[in-house]
């Protein structure tokens, strides 16, 4: 379903924010499965809210998508080596070594003198637009996930 931004002049009646039954502060709201909902309770329902554990934000405009789907502003898509001290290179190309997403220094520190190759697995980041694909969470738009 594609996003639909309306204003209160665009409705019938004065909507209301769906989980507070509060008028909508600044009169703007989202339309999601035929709903109004606030920028926040839009962006949830559409799973386009930033993955980073210290965002969580709604994202509008690009968005880098993680193998598994999760979606960050793309300055938040940051190796998670826990080490001191934390990395915060952006990825791109990355490792994924037990569900973590890892640069390529802190791979090779992970993988505990194996080969890199039979713990990781390399991963590339996908870039999409979210403004330009209407913030659709269905969109396949941008290029496959390695």
């Amino acid at each position: 379903m594609s996003s639909e931004f309306f204003t209160q002049a665009h409705a019938l009646s004065v909507p209301v924010l769906r989980y507070f039954q509060k008028p909508f502060p600044d009169k703007t709201f989202y339309v999601f499965d035929g709903k109004p909902l606030c920028a926040y309770h839009y962006h949830e329902a559409n799973k386009s809210l930033c993955a980073s554990p210290d965002c969580g934000q709604p994202i509008e405009g690009p968005c880098a998508v993680s193998h598994s789907g999760a979606r960050f502003h793309p300055e938040h898509l940051l190796c998670e080596y826990s080490g001191y001290p934390g990395c915060k290179e952006k990825l791109v190309e990355y490792w994924e070594i037990d569900g973590r997403m890892l640069c390529e220094k802190h791979a090779q520190i992970e993988d505990d003198g194996e080969d890199l190759m039979t713990k990781a697995n390399k991963r590339m980041t996908r870039f999409i637009d979210l403004t330009a694909y209407g913030n659709d969470s269905d969109s396949d738009e941008g290029e496959d996930l390695r």
